[in-house]
Formats: C-alpha cells, structure tokens, sequence
C-alpha cells in the first residue's frame, strides 16, 4: 500500500481527472482551508469537458475550513 500512496502523491491529481472524464466519480467534497497559497498543484487540471455538479451541503469548522459537497450530474 505505501507503494500505491507514494504514487498518488506524485499523481497531481490525474486519477481524479481521469475518473472524471470516464464518469466514474458520483460525488466530491472538496474542503476549502484559509490558507492562500502562491503555488501548488490543480486538483483539476484542463478536462475535456465542464463536468456539471450539484450542490448538496455546506458545513463550516471553528478552524475557518469550509466542506462543500456536490453530486457529479
């Protein structure tokens, strides 16, 4: 397994733009932090397609993080 979450961790998010494209993924939650960074690497790079969602809940921490989850249409 070790081997399998290095390789992930080097993935750039590849896997989830993939799944995406091939309609394999039914939800995502993505979770804001309140943290502005100058770099890093897109969770969603350049995908064919817009891939439409909808939005299902919101829920806010003390600690400033936003959770927002949608369901993929």
């Amino acid at each position: 397994m070790p081997k399998l979450i290095e390789e992930l961790k080097q993935d750039g998010g590849k896997t989830i733009q993939s799944f995406l494209c091939q309609n394999l993924i039914t939800d995502i939650t993505i979770t804001k932090i309140p943290i502005v960074l100058g770099e890093g690497i897109p969770l969603f790079n350049k995908l064919p397609n817009d891939i439409k969602v909808k939005h299902l809940k919101t829920d806010s921490y003390k600690s400033g993080f936003v959770k927002l989850s949608y369901e993929v249409l």
